[in-house]
């Protein structure tokens, strides 16, 4: 019996083992496609309309990232991802070829697969693309899409309806939250089990940020950038932006912080509750073995 077991093992592992060498020569195949692909599409980005070429730059850029998770990727995906990021952000009016993108992939009236396909498109633009692109011009563009609800898919009505992703109000806060804003609202990982708390809270961020009472910065920047009220931005010393904020912070709305104390609150009662039931049950336990007469 041992021997057919471990003869076994040696044969699952083989198969193991040959199935990741497969796998591992598929993925480099892929990689050296799509290094081909990339290579030549960006000689071509310079001929191409600005619609066309932002669609072919967001279609980049999500291809160049599922490559980058790679292990041991090729040098040539880091570099090729690092062109497609210059030139998206070598245009000033990047964030609005894609919302004009974004605007233009909404399908009126559409049902069925037809709004699932629509929505995701939009999903990736916003959950994939833009949070890769630390900008000025994009945290204005997640900021004004905080407030986009006409997207919210309907619930499903039987099994095997279409899968739903979020609103586009939360991917966007979602997009905010990991574009590497320094000090955001909600730190990563102190997210509430309801989005639509944590968005209150990012709309009251924005809002700030957007009237100029606010700076904001990105990781591994040392600049601050202050939204002016008459359009645009100014970049600021990263002294002259504390100087502003500490006369500013963003404060969790009152109903928001209400409901908190009162799911903080079910929580501890009902922790109280268990606890109490379980000593309940020890005691019970315990005089019922005192109470029974012994085995003879």
């Amino acid at each position: 019996m041992n021997k057919w077991f471990q003869s076994f093992v040696v044969v699952f592992l083989g198969m193991l083992n040959s199935s990741a060498e497969v796998f591992d020569t598929y993925a480099r195949e892929q990689e050296n496609r799509h290094i081909q692909e990339w290579t030549k599409n960006l000689a071509l980005l310079s001929n191409l309309p600005s619609r066309k070429k932002y669609e072919m730059l967001a279609a980049g850029l999500r291809c160049m990232t599922n490559q980058k998770k790679i292990p041991n990727h090729r040098k040539e995906i880091d570099d090729i991802y690092e062109a497609l990021h210059r030139e998206i952000i070598s245009d000033p009016s990047h964030a609005e070829h894609f919302e004009a993108i974004l605007e233009a992939q909404r399908i009126p009236g559409a049902i069925g697969y037809g709004a699932y396909r629509d929505h995701m498109e939009r999903y990736f633009m916003l959950e994939v693309v833009l949070r890769q692109i630390p900008t000025p011009e994009v945290v204005a563009l997640l900021g004004k899409y905080l407030y986009d609800d006409r997207d919210t898919p309907d619930p499903i009505l039987f099994t095997g309806d279409c899968s739903l992703v979020p609103a586009n109000s939360e991917v966007a806060m979602g997009a905010l939250s990991r574009i590497g804003l320094k000090n955001p609202p909600i730190k990563p990982g102190e997210y509430n089990l309801l989005p639509r708390e944590d968005l209150e809270t990012w709309k009251l961020w924005w809002e700030q940020v957007k009237a100029g009472t606010r700076t904001f910065s990105f990781e591994g920047k040392d600049n601050a950038y202050r939204f002016k009220k008459e359009g645009g931005y100014e970049i600021l010393s990263a002294s002259a932006a504390q100087r502003i904020n500490r006369e500013t912070r963003v404060d969790v709305p009152k109903e928001q912080r209400i409901e908190e104390v009162r799911r903080i609150s079910r929580q501890t009662w009902l922790i109280i509750l268990t606890i109490f039931t379980l000593l309940i049950c020890l005691s019970w336990n315990k005089w019922r073995k005192n109470a029974l007469p012994p085995c003879s």
